[in-house]
């Protein structure tokens, strides 16, 4: 980056490599945080520009007196990241971002697009997607299926975009209700009212919120619910549950 400032390509390799770094050392984010500063200033308005910013904002945040953090900031940012998205449909390295962002802008078309891209690439595990193939085999067309993280949503997730498979049953990653836009995205394809808003700032709290999530969209849906492997049992239910092949 200072031999050549304007090569998004090293700004990347820089910003993900620092990030590496601090996720396994614990360090403070403050040397990432000014990496992106000086990205948005030598390469603007680029591919590089808007999915580290897009990226920034879900791992780091934005502070007060950044023009993101301004209340319609995560719109643009968004809006940004699909601009990206479309600029190169078939950066694998990024299929996660991309569908992340996907998943809470509602974008049905690209994502399936991406999904699709993904599965031709033939980089994601076979294995996943097996083990996802039989999650999902035996559930009623209807199914709402709840999962826990990325190889769990993921893997549902390009069956069904990529292999036209399983199209009927709602994939909902529990831990990204959070996410104010994936909540609404969700509750809108469901056809309910978006649920409360996260309440709580402790683990505990955060919990128990997204049980009360999970069992409003289960009760207002009428839809049959299922929890794949990797997702969480919450207390109140989970003497409820009982097994049906891989999932519950």
């Amino acid at each position: 980056t200072e031999r050549e400032p304007k090569n998004e390509e090293a700004w990347m390799a820089l910003y993900h490599a620092t990030r590496y770094h601090i996720m396994f050392t614990d360090e403070d984010y403050t040397p990432l945080t000014d990496i992106w500063k000086a990205m948005r200033k030598a390469v603007p308005d680029t591919y590089a520009d808007y999915k580290l910013t897009y990226c920034h904002a879900q791992f780091v945040g934005l502070h007060d007196g950044e023009p993101e953090a301004q209340p319609d900031g995560m719109e643009r940012i968004m809006q940004n990241m699909v601009k990206a998205i479309r600029m190169r449909p078939d950066e694998v390295n990024a299929y996660p971002d991309y569908v992340a962002c996907l998943m809470k802008t509602g974008d049905r078309e690209l994502l399936d697009d991406i999904l699709k891209r993904w599965y031709d690439s033939g980089t994601y595990s076979a294995s996943l997607l097996n083990y996802a193939y039989n999650e999902m085999i035996g559930l009623p067309d209807d199914a709402i299926i709840f999962t826990n993280g990325d190889a769990d949503t993921y893997s549902k997730l390009i069956l069904q975009g990529g292999k036209g498979l399983f199209a009927g049953v709602k994939v909902v990653c529990a831990p990204m209700l959070w996410s104010e836009h994936y909540r609404e995205t969700v509750c809108r394809e469901l056809g309910i009212t978006a649920c409360e808003t996260p309440s709580g700032a402790t683990e505990e709290e955060y919990d128990a919120w997204q049980e009360r999530a999970e069992l409003y969209i289960i009760s207002q849906t009428g839809r049959p619910a299922y929890f794949g492997a990797g997702a969480k049992r919450q207390p109140s239910f989970a003497d409820k549950l009982y097994s049906e092949g891989l999932v519950s």
